[in-house]
């Protein structure tokens, strides 16, 4: 596995979020929320409402891309509606600041 020149390696992989990984997730969202610029959270959402929101149990899937030991980016999808309608889905990305002009970070779209 060769390193690359900012620290990062080429093990780039995507995989179902744990609660583990949520205090790496945290701070992605968190940045995001206080920007206020691309999701409708409030600025201070709190990291428990935060988690409620996107930590949700099935048949939510909570996705998150690792580039080597951290965390760069993470994905929600969950259906839209229930019934008939279930196959209707939604999702929202959040890409880590210190990753957002990686390259591999757009595989978290394609998962």
């Amino acid at each position: 596995m060769a390193a690359q020149p900012s620290g990062h390696t080429d093990a780039v992989r995507t995989k179902e979020a744990s609660g583990d990984d949520w205090t790496e997730i945290w701070p992605i969202l968190r940045h995001i929320a206080e920007a206020g610029e691309t999701f409708c959270w409030p600025r201070d959402i709190t990291e428990d409402q935060a988690r409620a929101i996107w930590m949700q149990p099935a048949p939510n899937v909570v996705l998150v891309l690792r580039d080597g030991d951290r965390i760069a980016g993470t994905a929600t999808l969950h259906p839209n509606l229930d019934g008939a309608a279930v196959h209707v889905a939604n999702a929202s990305f959040a890409v880590d600041l210190n990753s957002r002009d990686r390259k591999s970070t757009r595989l978290n779209s394609s998962h």
